[in-house]
């Protein structure tokens, strides 16, 4: 799997800074670019993707690392009070089974985004300081370990990797819509608001915005109309705020810590679950 993954992320990232190799319409030397809509939209769908492919994969390979050995089997330990769960490969305490895995795939989780990130960002022309280029990976790390965080708490609560599956097409796909990218100056009901405020996807659309455009220096072409005439312009444009980063940092942070402890509520659940089922 690891080589698979290898694999995949070296190609997917290959591909993606071909296509968008160097932005011509917005080429960045020394953190200025050229004022042109198509530029601009054309950095922010390339954003847009690396976050979206990213947390996908980083779902995904979560969900499947943690359903493959469920359903398992609890039973009481010797003290009377504490489960274990039993595994083709030996005995385990519950939070430690847990612990184990969520530690294993937290490297995983680093790495493979850090591989993306070095070979896109830099084909497909984002901006070249160095300092830019680690706030872009802290912002998509924090992204997809959001979304590794889901997908274990979707494979927990469902114990099956096929349910899981499915499960995560209706959870993801508001929080993607409603993510900022897709409704752009469009009325959301209030009653959908909320969504988009929960969505890692929108907080992690705005930390890269601003990563990419706050502070930059626009070139308006003579003679033509300049529909960018500072980075404020485009901030406002896409509905971002210069002070949205100490909100969303804390924030995702928070969304990471909170999913993963209702991931391990549903696991000491479903051990319970299956305990009692055995017992009666």
């Amino acid at each position: 799997m690891f080589v698979s993954r290898t694999i995949q992320t070296i190609l997917i990232s290959l591909f993606l800074g071909i296509v968008y190799l160097q932005i011509p319409e917005s080429a960045c030397i020394l953190g200025h670019i050229d004022n042109d809509i198509k530029g601009v939209r054309n950095r922010i769908s390339a954003m847009f993707f690396i976050l979206m492919n990213e947390s996908y994969t980083a779902l995904y390979s979560d969900i499947a690392m943690l359903s493959k050995d469920l359903p398992v089997v609890f039973v009481e330990s010797g003290d009377g009070e504490s489960f274990l769960i039993i595994s083709l490969k030996g005995m385990y305490r519950l939070d430690a089974y847990f612990a184990a895995i969520t530690t294993v795939a937290f490297p995983l989780s680093i790495l493979f985004p850090t591989i993306f990130c070095l070979i896109a960002y830099y084909l497909i022309g984002f901006q070249f300081a160095f300092s830019r280029f680690l706030g872009f990976l802290g912002s998509i790390l924090l992204v997809t370990n959001c979304a590794a965080a889901l997908g274990q708490l979707i494979a927990a609560a469902t114990g099956n990797f096929s349910l899981a599956s499915s499960l995560t097409t209706v959870v993801t796909l508001p929080i993607i819509l409603l993510g900022g990218f897709y409704l752009q100056g469009l009325r959301v009901f209030w009653f959908l608001k909320w969504i988009r405020y929960v969505s890692f996807f929108y907080w992690g659309y705005k930390l890269l915005i601003l990563n990419q455009f706050h502070g930059v220096h626009f070139e308006c072409t003579p003679n033509l109309p300049c529909p960018y005439p500072d980075d404020k312009a485009v901030l406002e444009a896409f509905n971002v705020n210069e002070y949205d980063i100490s909100i969303a940092v804390p924030l995702l942070i928070g969304m990471n810590i909170v999913l993963r402890i209702l991931a391990m509520m549903c696991f000491e659940l479903r051990g319970y679950a299956a305990f009692f089922k055995i017992n009666t």
